[in-house]
């Protein structure tokens, strides 16, 4: 968003797969939390109060070139949900103008299910023939694209106006229309369907509530169900790991202080495993790594620390976080130790009593 360099992208220009070919992830690169073109479109896009959604690289250059500085894209991947978030710290519409092939459409159709679930008004630009956008300006210039501009097509018309079956595409649309969270946006969308099948409402909304019923999607009253809270793990743990990441030549030192046991969080537990077993260079672990354990190395390396002032000085941290660790494992060993003795006690178990109060003693003495 700043404008600096995070990697670099390309288009085959003579057809070949694959047809666009970006930079390896890094510690900064995350192809599925960028947009292409948006620290150039973000002022743009606030002031035309939407983003025009290009397919690719070339698109954008192009639309910015003819005066559409609104423009961005995915990074030759499907569209996906932290896009979709991104977008709406900007705006709440978007137009989605992909190719008009096969392809095209295909993909303007999940673009579109995607940025609907995170909350955003989507409508459609349909391009005629078999252009694309970057095709279509050159050919036809700006007044021709801003008069298809100013007729984009809510995503039920879009689908609607495909060749094929009636009902499949019927059924398509209210898988989509499934997935809307604005009620009043629902609404609107069942009137323009149930226009399209020449049926009545109540007919749409039925079907519909079949469909939002599926298992695991709404609750009984037809409410989508919330989704998960992002899981919180350890702070000392989660530093411990950014750290060691940032320097890896600690890695030896760290590991001789804290045990894979003294992390409670799997993932970070997992993580230091590898570390541990010499995999502490950060592009060596992310692409040993997958799931949860990418998602959550992407996540730490991309967040500042100002927001955390205590790490204002990370030797001091880390020392901080290892003490803490330790600490924490010393009250968990004095807890089970105090639910032994109590047991000990009921038993009249006196040796073993002695025993567990010396331990009990140590640990104290410790703390």
């Amino acid at each position: 968003l700043t404008g600096d360099t995070i990697a670099f992208g390309g288009r085959s220009i003579n057809g070949n797969d694959p047809k666009y070919l970006n930079s390896p992830e890094t510690l900064i690169f995350n192809k599925s939390r960028a947009l292409y073109g948006l620290d150039r479109a973000k002022e743009s896009i606030k002031k035309d109060g939407y983003v025009l959604l290009m397919e690719g690289y070339l698109d954008v250059i192009t639309a910015y070139i003819y005066g559409f500085e609104n423009s961005v894209a995915p990074l030759g991947t499907a569209c996906t949900r932290e896009q979709g978030k991104l977008i709406k710290r900007f705006v709440e519409d978007v137009v989605i103008v992909f190719d008009s092939d096969s392809a095209g459409i295909k993909a303007a159709k999940s673009a579109a299910a995607i940025l609907l679930e995170s909350g955003l008004n989507v409508k459609v630009l349909s391009i005629p023939g078999s252009e694309d956008p970057d095709s279509y300006l050159r050919k036809r210039g700006k007044e021709a694209f801003q008069d298809l501009l100013d007729n984009p097509l809510i995503i039920i018309d879009f689908i609607m106006r495909q060749k094929g079956d009636k009902r499949a595409m019927a059924r398509e649309a209210i898988d989509t229309i499934a997935k809307v969270p604005d009620k009043i946006l629902v609404g609107e969308y069942v009137r323009v369907l149930s226009e399209k099948l020449n049926i009545r409402e109540s007919l749409v909304m039925e079907q519909l509530k079949k469909v939002q019923m599926r298992p695991g999607t709404r609750d009984e009253k037809g409410v989508p169900k919330p989704q998960a809270r992002p899981v919180t793990r350890p702070r000392d743990e989660v530093y411990i790991i950014k750290l060691l990441i940032q320097r890896p030549e600690r890695a030896a030192e760290v590991c001789q202080q804290v045990v894979s046991e003294d992390f409670k969080d799997p993932v970070t537990r997992s993580l230091f495993k590898r570390i541990k077993e010499g995999t502490a260079e950060f592009n060596d672990l992310m692409s040993r790594c997958e799931g949860e354990e990418k998602d959550f190395l992407t996540g730490i390396a991309l967040k500042e620390d100002y927001e955390n002032p205590e790490f204002e000085d990370p030797e001091k941290a880390m020392n901080d976080c290892i003490k803490s660790m330790r600490g924490n494992k010393r009250k968990f060993m004095l807890q089970e130790l105090q639910h032994k003795i109590k047991e000990a006690e009921l038993k009249k178990d006196f040796g073993l009593l002695k025993q567990l109060q010396q331990e009990q003693y140590m640990l104290l003495e410790i703390q």
